[in-house]
């Protein structure tokens, strides 16, 4: 064991030389990367993903490095790609994923842009472009790692994926990330390198939507007097405002998400990270009559140690808790869409535990590639790896960049260190799960 240990560092060490060796090649070809518009084709179909994907598929081919570069399309247009290195012996395979598929640029922002965001460039120590950080510049460090340790003639004892998928964007998983398991790539352990700041994220919340639907009753706005204040003559009120009948739901799950802020404390995750965001608000059909209808759709992230059914129970009981003290919502209940039919999606919490050998095998990575310990944080977004929480398979995220580096937005950018040191640390944990037959 210690032998094979020892092997394993003299191998690693290699690989760190050969990469801090070629970055500027590695940051190069990220720029090239960054360059394809890979926009969504959901969101934008003047682009897509698919001319990036065959790019991608014709550079990976090109490196000669890979047993199989394999790529294959369930939507037309919009294949994904896995890169194979094959290991000596069958099972405990190991998987990196990443998404090709970006969010567009919009246009009335581009002025705010100090750089064009289709172009790579690299300045100050920094890719800049859309889709640099999120997460074009993960995917490039998985798989320069594996041409690293491939072309230092390294025979790993088990296979490593590289799989570069689309649709992640859109949540799009049958398509996407669903379709590296129905290709037959059924990988042990996964290693998602979404931007954690090169931190090890082994837990992030859940997420769905749903709408509330409060119902009112029109009238002509002259009449809302009569609505609102006492009149001699009692009788049931000619008209109720749904829209300031939903203020008491805004206002209370307002109040619901700070006691979710006490009540669920994970050890991980941060405070407040079970959240409930009103995202869409909709009222009124005329402008000179009360509200007959206002939908709010609300985005809920909740806890790992928590169920879905549980969660959808909560929220639906406090939703009739608000509205049995209203004389007018006790008798016209709300309508509650859960999850929200626009968007049916339930993506299920990430949670693997510190110990798992998944998590020791990257942590010690850090130690043998970077020479520091490894920070263990949540990933407080969703990504691919939801996904496949939902097919039983396990995994962590790990990757250059943050969320907070114009992701989505404007001037998006990854720090080049974080990249180059990701592929060492990629590298590492290729070795660490996968043992080394030949070198």
């Amino acid at each position: 064991m210690e032998r094979d240990r020892g092997k394993n560092g003299l191998v690693i060490q290699k690989a760190v030389e050969v990469i801090e060796k070629n970055q500027t090649e590695m940051i190069a070809f990220l720029s090239k990367y960054v360059q394809q518009k890979s926009v969504n084709a959901s969101i934008d179909k003047r682009y897509g993903e698919g001319p990036c994907q065959e790019w991608l598929a014709r550079e990976l081919e090109g490196w000669g490095c890979f047993d199989k570069v394999d790529l294959w399309e369930k939507a037309e247009e919009r294949p994904n790609i896995v890169s194979v290195l094959k290991g000596k012996d069958e099972g405990h395979s190991l998987a990196f994923l990443g998404h090709t598929d970006v969010v567009p640029v919009i246009e009335e922002t581009l002025g705010d842009w100090t750089v064009d965001p289709w172009r790579g460039e690299v300045r100050d120590g920094k890719v800049y472009g859309r889709g640099a950080c999120d997460m074009k510049a993960g995917n490039v460090a998985f798989l320069w790692a594996m041409k690293t340790l491939s072309e230092l003639g390294v025979k790993l004892g088990r296979d490593v994926y590289g799989a570069a998928v689309i649709g992640e964007e859109t949540g799009e998983h049958i398509v996407g990330v669903d379709q590296v398991l129905d290709r037959g790539y059924k990988p042990e352990f996964v290693l998602c390198a979404e931007p954690t700041n090169s931190r090890i994220c082994p837990v992030g919340p859940g997420i769905f939507f749903f709408n509330l639907i409060v119902h009112g009753k029109a009238i002509h706005t002259s009449q809302r007097y009569r609505s609102v204040f006492p009149q001699p003559i009692a009788g049931t009120a000619p008209g109720v405002d749904a829209v300031q009948k939903t203020v008491k739901f805004l206002q209370g799950f307002e109040d619901l998400e700070r006691q979710w802020a006490l009540r669920k404390q994970h050890p991980i995750l941060p405070r407040g990270a079970s959240n409930l965001t009103p995202t869409l608000i909709k009222g009124g059909e005329y402008i000179v009559a009360l509200a007959e209808r206002c939908e709010v759709t609300y985005n809920v992230w909740y806890d790992p140690a928590e169920k879905f059914e549980d969660v959808e129970k909560e929220i639906r009981a406090y939703v009739k808790r608000i509205a049995d003290n209203d004389d007018w919502l006790r008798d016209h209940q709300p309508t509650v869409e859960l999850p929200a039919p626009q968007l049916p999606l339930v993506m299920p919490p990430i949670d693997v535990p510190l110990d798992h050998p998944g998590c020791r095998a990257t942590a010690d990575a850090f130690e043998t590639s970077l020479g520091r310990k490894a920070t263990f944080d949540a990933f407080t977004a969703a990504c691919d790896l939801n996904w496949l929480k939902k097919k039983d398979v396990t995994g962590i995220i790990l990757g250059p960049g943050d969320l907070s580096d114009g992701t989505h937005g404007v001037d998006e950018f990854v720090a080049v260190k974080q990249v180059v040191d990701c592929c060492k640390v990629y590298a590492a944990t290729m070795v660490n799960w996968c043992g080394v037959s030949e070198a």
